[in-house]
């Protein structure tokens, strides 16, 4: 194992309101913690035990230093972090609910400099690399012009549609962009917007690069046989939060892929890390490492 994953993406430092008793919330966060899409997948990487590189922007504030310092105390390579001069670093209201639910509330403006120019910046880091995760989060011309670059270089990419809106598979323009991008990890509610069904089999022999996440009712993809099979979810010992559950799927499920796993094998060890991650408040914070989750897993994984 002597390859790299390139994460480009955001990052943000997030507060988390923890609901009450009597389903309010407090008007100062009970904990801020590391986050942002980008930044999370690549924590869910390092963890899983695989040299990441992080391709980002943030603000030359005191936010932006504690996010480098987050990344880097989780073995994340920020040589290619960018600090911009008088930006602000980005962040996000997380409210999670009694049952372990969160809805956000973003806000960015690092994430909005993202400029193809740091694509170009970074050619020689991409094109030697495993595979580039990416999210729809980075606007969208740079996004394509991304993807367009890996396929034209042969390097396999990895998308997380989140925002899904803009990506509707029977636009011409946005089925031709997706069919070059190598895996596509997307929840319920983003095949819905992308593909215009929550039938996955369907949505999957359109595009056999999607695996569809569901929460509770586990994980449909495209096996290394190219059959649909859909694997159960695992319940967790007590749901603390669902922040970063996919993000810890995506990062997991690739590492996996990486250390000669199946896609169906992979498939299954990304699902027990995100189980694991369900169990711990915060995204980043309760992303398991390699040791945890071959300790949880190895008793129950099967072939």
């Amino acid at each position: 194992m002597s390859g790299y994953i390139v994460v480009f993406g955001g990052c943000s430092w997030d507060s988390t309101f923890k609901q009450r008793e009597d389903l309010s919330y407090p008007s100062v966060a009970n904990i801020e913690l590391p986050g942002g899409k980008g930044a999370n997948q690549a924590v869910a990487i390092a963890r899983a035990g695989y040299d990441v590189k992080m391709i980002s922007i943030v603000g030359d504030d005191e936010t932006g230093s504690k996010i480098i310092e987050n990344l880097k105390n989780n073995k994340v390579d920020t040589s290619a972090v960018k600090v911009l001069s008088g930006k602000k670093s980005d962040g996000a209201n997380i409210y999670v609910s009694l049952t372990g639910e969160n809805e956000m509330k973003r806000f960015r403006e690092a994430i909005d400099e993202f400029s193809t120019n740091l694509i170009y910046e970074n050619e020689d880091l991409i094109k030697n690399a495993d595979y580039v995760v990416t999210q729809a989060k980075v606007p969208r011309k740079v996004l394509e012009e991304l993807i367009n670059f890996c396929y034209n270089n042969k390097v396999k990419t990895v998308l997380t549609p989140c925002p899904a809106n803009g990506y509707e598979f029977d636009k011409k323009e946005n089925r031709e962009l997706l069919e070059k991008i190598s895996i596509i990890t997307a929840n319920e509610e983003e095949v819905l917007k992308i593909m215009g069904s929550n039938d996955f089999s369907v949505c999957i022999d359109k595009l056999p690069q999607l695996i569809a996440t569901a929460g509770p009712k586990g994980v449909a993809f495209c096996d290394e046989d190219g059959f649909y099979r859909a694997v159960s979810a695992i319940e967790p010992k007590e749901l603390k939060d669902t922040t970063g559950a996919g993000d810890t799927f995506c990062g997991n499920f690739l590492v996996a892929l990486l250390n000669g796993l199946s896609k169906s094998q992979a498939v299954k060890m990304g699902v027990w890390a995100a189980t694991l991650k369900l169990e711990h408040f915060g995204a980043q914070p309760g992303m398991p490492t390699k040791q945890q989750l071959l300790n949880r897993a190895k008793d129950n994984f099967k072939n």
